[in-house]
């Protein structure tokens, strides 16, 4: 993948094509020749006198080869673009240790962080506007109730005065019979 994105990022678009066809036949080709040598290898039984099966004397094979290949060709191979140099201890420290795993946890944390802040925020307005809705529902639930309590209140209150001015009649009529009884 890597050297696929070194193709596309390296070359003008016209040629990516070129060079991308290049590589994968060059690579496919290499494939089946070390798939097919390390088969023959291992049919033959062949070992070197210091690895235990045919396996391992494939790996060495395979490990001698990229090495020679690297060495090779390493002085052929030119940075396109302009590099800064980079201190091989300070690498060898930060990849030793766990400086890229602090980096991608902290980066993710820092995704994670927001996403949940902003989700958090979303459901917090959301909040915010159902209570506002609950808010006016009750309002004009509370408005009916009192609308409806007053004209019953005014309802007793009606009741009450008719009561009262029945109950009034009825003591004065009584009232004067009781004294038209005396007399």
């Amino acid at each position: 993948m890597c050297l696929a994105n070194f193709i596309y990022e390296s070359f003008k678009p016209e040629k990516i094509i070129k060079y991308a066809t290049i590589q994968s036949v060059l690579f496919g080709t290499a494939t089946f020749i070390g798939t097919v040598l390390s088969g023959y290898i291992q049919m033959l039984n062949f070992t070197i006198s210091f690895l235990i099966t045919p396996f391992f004397t494939v790996c060495f094979i395979s490990f001698v080869a990229r090495i020679a290949i690297f060495y090779a060709l390493s002085w052929q191979i030119k940075e396109i673009r302009e590099t800064t140099r980079i201190d091989r201890r300070k690498l060898l420290m930060e990849v030793l240790t766990l400086e890229p795993l602090r980096e991608t946890v902290h980066d993710n944390f820092v995704l994670l962080l927001s996403a949940t802040t902003s989700a958090i925020h979303k459901m917090s307005t959301a909040t915010v506007n159902k209570i506002s809705k609950v808010e006016e529902a009750a309002a004009k639930e509370i408005g009916l109730i009192e609308s409806k309590a007053s004209k019953e209140i005014k309802n007793a209150e009606r009741i009450a005065y008719n009561d009262i001015y029945r109950a009034e009649k009825t003591a004065l009529k009584r009232i004067k019979k009781a004294s038209l009884k005396r007399k």
